[in-house]
């Protein structure tokens, strides 16, 4: 082949695209720090972003997994969607969560309860999600 010869590539991808309910993907407080819950009203697990306020050890619940924090310095983030915890101060810290058989919390379609201990604030953005 010379150097003006065409060459060609195909690809196949599989993309499920998700329609977010609106405001779902906005933090929201929590103001009832021992638990409240959240319905997913969706047929779709949601995969939710966390804010956790505090520092040090602290326990989030969600429906029957205590998903624990440890070395906290102020904020932590979890964002399950990405697979990452973190904190703005630190970054990414190993270690600095520990979850119930390595799995990250989802809100699966119904009543999920959520609730932390030893924080000083909790935000949810809840994403919920269908397939269009």
């Amino acid at each position: 082949m010379d150097e003006y010869s065409s060459r060609s590539i195909s690809a196949e991808f599989s993309c499920k695209p998700f329609a977010y309910r609106i405001g779902s993907t906005e933090l929201r407080q929590i103001d009832e720090l021992n638990g409240v819950i959240l319905r997913n009203n969706e047929n779709l697990e949601s995969l939710p972003l966390i804010k956790i306020y505090g520092s040090g050890h602290m326990g989030l619940t969600v429906n029957d997994d205590v998903y624990e924090i440890d070395g906290a310095d102020g904020v932590t983030y979890i964002d399950v969607e990405n697979h990452i915890t973190y904190s703005p101060t630190q970054g990414i810290v190993p270690g600095l969560a520990r979850f119930p058989n390595h799995q990250y919390p989802t809100l699966p379609p119904g009543d999920n309860y959520i609730g932390i201990d030893g924080a000083d604030g909790l935000e949810v953005a809840p994403k919920w999600r269908k397939l269009i």
